[in-house]
């Protein structure tokens, strides 16, 4: 008895030991930043050393600013790994990124992943956001994708989850995440974007945040090496060129990690109740830009296509399906609707029944919004602006960019006036496209680019909000700066007035404020402490009919009396990004959402 005692001790250690999974876990690599390729590769040749390691985790921030070019560098690099990977997009894939992140997928096979590996589950996705200044948010689709996988499951499979976000208030929407995992059995989330090893928990389930690769300010970059055991999964902190593991954190691998409670979402609390929803389109798909409104009713578009709303009942009129997402607004002009895609299809259809009247591909993604004016339209793409004959879609001329172009261009009599993501602003002939002058904020640091920011021109001077947050005066005609501010602490959020007479900025704190332009110099007219609290959106408020209209982070929709600064209402549509408002009257406004859902908001006193 003793000896079959024995045997059964020694057979159940060398099942354990046969069951014990090691990985390597990177995250936050940021290629394209000053070390990064470096850093990588170091870590590669660090792996390849090692004969103990299953496969490699890498859980986002893949590049410094979602360029293509840096997304081939970086899967280069991780190709010549001995064991397979698995990777997700962080938010500097998905925020600078010219294709939206699309590019990401066709490099490296998707975005998301799922793969079983001795009986434990691996899921990986992300929370972007794409394109738009925001917090994180886990798009309706991918949580389509996450619930059609976690239905296969049986309840007592182990899971280990990873996305790039912690699972927290910085992802607007992640009590869905939540709920739809609750009753699994997760035994970790682990999360990068944080750039530290810490340990966290997130209601109720053991999260672990991971290191950057990079080695900032150490001697040497690192990673993790990740080992999941029978009845424990261990964490340890390996740097590059060291020939010892340092264990950080132990977790329990049986832990049961029930969800506290059950997070609802909080997003209809709204004390105005003369503020009504007349109607709700959910087009199931990622908006990341304005409605626009047409004579045959509203348009929109989304990661598929581009569809038409009735005005009055929000009832789907027509929809058509692109090659390739379309992340900037559509342009209506003349019963014609021009956009472009990520695919570089620059399509015009008919607004009456949705069917292609031309389209050309422009050579490279195009996320940014036509402007058209007498029948020719004005587009940015990757690396150009383009004016184009709207009637046959033959291409007048281009000019050329060192970044992609991502805003929607300003034009002003003569003059058209754009930013890139090369830390430019351009102003152009809009008749020949010879450039007039290019402006800088002085900032070498790309992420930093007059990009995003519509420039609103008035008097014959530009004003834009950078990322820099400086509100920056510019002549219109010689390109010199008149003035820069920094007092209102604004980040690519301006509006104009009707009558052009007064600008409107949105501060990342709290607040709106309003001045009117007198000579080289402007005038506070009013300001307002709304307590919105920290925003970033790039969401910018329009003015209609003496109402002032704009959007947040964290879905509510504003109203504002545009010669007091008074609040008349708000309203929490969503919980995520509200994109650029459209006023239909005074009373009456058309809103789209990160979530895929086009609103239209009445007001009934």
């Amino acid at each position: 008895m003793k000896k079959i005692c024995i045997v059964l001790i020694y057979l159940i250690n060398s099942f354990s030991f046969s069951q014990q999974i090691r990985f390597a876990w990177l995250s936050d690599t940021h290629i394209g930043n000053s070390t990064g390729e470096e850093d990588l590769q170091n870590s590669i040749n660090d792996i390849n050393k090692r004969n103990d390691i299953n496969f490699v985790i890498v859980s986002g921030d893949v590049t410094e600013s979602g360029r293509t070019n840096d997304f081939i560098l970086a899967k280069n690099i991780l190709e010549m790994l001995k064991v397979p990977y698995y990777i997700i997009p962080g938010n500097h894939d998905t925020k600078w990124s010219e294709s939206g992140g699309e590019d990401f997928k066709k490099i490296f096979g998707g975005d998301k992943f799922i793969f079983k590996y001795n009986g434990i589950n691996f899921i990986g996705l992300h929370q972007g956001p794409i394109l738009r200044m925001a917090d994180g948010y886990f798009a309706q689709e991918d949580l389509r994708w996450l619930k059609s996988k976690i239905k296969k499951i049986n309840k007592s499979e182990p899971i280990i989850f990873i996305t790039h976000y912690p699972i927290d208030s910085s992802v607007s929407n992640f009590y869905e995440f939540l709920n739809l995992i609750n009753g699994k059995n997760v035994k970790v989330i682990l999360v990068g974007h944080g750039h530290t090893n810490m340990k966290l928990n997130f209601s109720g389930i053991l999260g672990v945040m991971g290191r950057s690769n990079l080695k900032g300010n150490q001697v040497s970059n690192g990673y993790n090496i990740v080992d999941v055991r029978n009845d424990s999964i261990l964490f340890y902190e390996k740097k590059c060129g060291d020939f010892k593991d340092s264990l950080w954190n132990k977790i329990p691998f049986n832990n049961n990690n029930l969800i506290e409670t059950k997070l609802q979402d909080h997003s209809n609390i709204n004390p105005f109740p003369f503020v009504k929803i007349k109607w709700i389109y959910d087009s199931k798909n990622t908006i990341t830009s304005e409605p626009v409104r047409s004579d045959k009713g509203i348009l929109c578009s989304n990661r598929e296509g581009v569809f038409l709303l009735n005005e009055k009942d929000g009832k789907l009129l027509w929809k058509f399906k692109t090659l390739g997402a379309v992340y900037g607004a559509v342009a209506n002009y003349s019963n014609k609707v021009v956009f472009g895609t990520t695919e570089g299809w620059l399509y015009c259809l008919d607004v009456k029944n949705g069917r292609v009247n031309w389209k050309i591909n422009l050579g490279s993604s195009c996320v940014s919004v036509p402007v058209i004016e007498k029948n020719i339209i004005f587009i940015g793409s990757n690396g150009k602006l383009s004016a184009i004959n709207l009637e046959n879609g033959k291409i007048i001329w281009d000019f050329k960019t060192n970044g992609f172009i991502e805003s929607k261009p300003s034009i002003y009599n003569d003059y058209i006036v754009f930013g890139a993501w090369d830390t430019y602003l351009y102003c152009l002939d809009k008749n020949s496209g010879k450039l007039i002058w290019k402006w800088s904020n002085g900032k070498s640091n790309v992420l930093l680019s007059p990009a995003v920011c519509y420039p609103v021109i008035t008097k014959n001077k530009v004003f834009i909000v950078a990322p820099d947050r400086v509100l920056s005066a510019i002549d219109l005609k010689t390109g010199h700066t008149i003035f820069r501010t920094r007092q209102n602490y604004v980040r690519e959020s301006i509006g104009i007035s009707e009558d052009s007479i007064t600008i409107y900025v949105k501060s990342m704190y709290d607040s709106v404020f309003a001045y009117n332009i007198v000579g080289d110099s402007i005038l506070l007219k009013w300001s307002n402490d709304l307590k919105y609290g920290y925003d970033f959106a790039p969401s910018y408020p329009i003015e209609k009919k003496g109402n002032l209209f704009f959007g947040i982070k964290n879905g509510y929709v504003f109203s504002l009396n545009s010669k007091t600064g008074l609040l008349n209402w708000k309203y929490r549509v969503s919980d995520c990004l509200v994109n650029n408002i459209l006023p239909l009257n005074s009373n009456s406004i058309v809103v789209t959402s990160l979530n895929g859902k086009v609103y239209k908001l009445i007001e009934k006193r």
